[in-house]
């Protein structure tokens, strides 16, 4: 319970009143500073009685393609407060401050006006947000605040309405020349590992499994969908390597981000063409299963440091065809691409413009001298890299054919 401008000013104005009265004697006086201080009194009670009772409810609702599973970076969505009073008195003058993580960090602050609340009753109160950064999220405590009846004292509050969210990063179209017609229907599916070898056995199905790979003997005898799974083919696989241990820009605009939007369009397009997919950094390897398990690993992937041990180790023996994502700034880039066996290497995305000052030609050169594809990706330049990326690997699309190995 804090006093406000207001009641501090009260407060000493019947300080000098009493002070007056006593050295005077003047009987109004003792009488206006009785009224001061029973206002004080009342005011000191009543903003904390007005907060007991009161509770509050969060909700989410995406705005942008609501049918789409997940919420993405860049969606808007709406979120919802029912704030509810348990009490049979109606409370008066509440003030909300709501924090939305989820925003960018100068609209994240909400506040509200509740004049009125009846007994037993409660209110709805709603926003707009867009999603600024991928990540996962827990949205904190309401702070309620009243200062009933005349604003002398401000008693606040804090209400739990735990909500949590985890954000996909943004994802972009990407289309290599080697993907082709045929992988519509997995495409429009939302596109799981495909058959691309012997049979292994069935698991359950999830959300994104291509509906032609169901195995529906299995799912009538345990009264569950349970879907096929096949041994993948190693030559198909696609390997997207970035170096997680290091990051530069700023903010949302840093070459961490970018690559994690790039590796989330180079998944996606792997799952649409039934390949397996790997994520490979200097200190970590990660097989993806499925389109969602890719996303949500995205979405929670956080810088890490390596060690010189690992840095090598994960580079000596990549099946398949890998795309690497690195920043011209990285020093440890061109040693990065140099333990990549030869000819494993199908393209570079060089991601520029983000640190000016150390960027060098060094892992531009040593992906050329490997005979891979160099695109260049500035900032705000993710779907033109792309486009670019996918254009130039149309000579690969038979060397990296799934069951042909370089």
């Amino acid at each position: 319970m804090l006093p406000t401008r207001r009641g501090a000013v009260l407060l000493l104005a019947a300080l000098l009143i009493y002070l007056v009265a006593y050295y005077s004697h003047v009987g109004w006086y003792y009488v206006a500073d009785a009224v001061a201080w029973a206002l004080l009194l009342v005011n000191l009670a009543l903003p904390r009685w007005s907060l007991r009772g009161l509770s509050v409810a969060r909700s989410l609702t995406p705005l942008d393609r609501p049918r789409r599973q997940g919420v993405f970076q860049g969606d808007r969505v709406r979120v919802t407060l029912e704030l509810r009073n348990e009490g049979v008195m109606p409370r008066l003058f509440l003030r909300l401050v709501e924090s939305c993580p989820l925003a960018a960090p100068e609209e994240r602050v909400r506040r509200y006006l509740v004049g009125m609340l009846g007994g037993r009753s409660g209110v709805s109160l709603s926003y707009d947000a867009r999603c600024h950064q991928r990540g996962e999220y827990s949205f904190a405590p309401v702070e309620v605040e009243s200062t009933l009846p005349f604003g002398l004292f401000r008693a606040r509050r804090r209400l739990p309405a735990p909500l949590g969210i985890l954000v996909y990063p943004e994802v972009f179209a990407y289309r290599p020349a080697h993907l082709s017609a045929g992988d519509s229907e997995a495409a429009a599916q939302g596109a799981a590992v495909g058959v691309a070898g012997e049979f292994r056995g069935a698991r359950e199905y999830q959300p994104g499994d291509v509906l032609r790979n169901i195995h529906w003997r299995r799912s009538a005898r345990e009264s569950r969908l349970m879907v096929k799974e096949y041994d993948p083919s190693l030559g198909s696989q696609v390997t997207v390597l970035f170096n997680g241990a290091r990051s530069y820009g700023a903010g949302r605009e840093t070459t961490l981000e970018y690559a994690i939007k790039l590796a989330a369009s180079i998944a996606k397009a792997a799952f649409v063409r039934g390949d397996p997919f790997r994520l490979l950094s200097p200190d970590l390897e990660a097989t993806l299963a499925d389109w969602q398990r890719a996303l949500a690993y995205l979405a929670r992937f956080v810088p890490v440091e390596s060690s010189p041990t690992a840095r090598t180790r994960l580079l000596d023996r990549v099946p398949g065809r890998v795309i690497a994502l690195l920043s011209t700034a990285d020093p440890d880039g061109p040693g990065l691409l140099g333990r990549i066996a030869p000819g494993r290497l199908a393209g570079l995305v060089a991601l520029q413009g983000f640190a000016p000052e150390l960027e060098t030609a060094g892992v531009v050169e040593q992906a050329r001298r490997q005979g891979a594809t160099v695109v260049t990706c500035a900032p705000g330049g993710v779907a033109e890299a792309l486009d670019r990326l996918g254009v130039a690997q149309r000579p690969l699309a038979s060397a990296l054919a799934p069951g042909r190995a370089l």
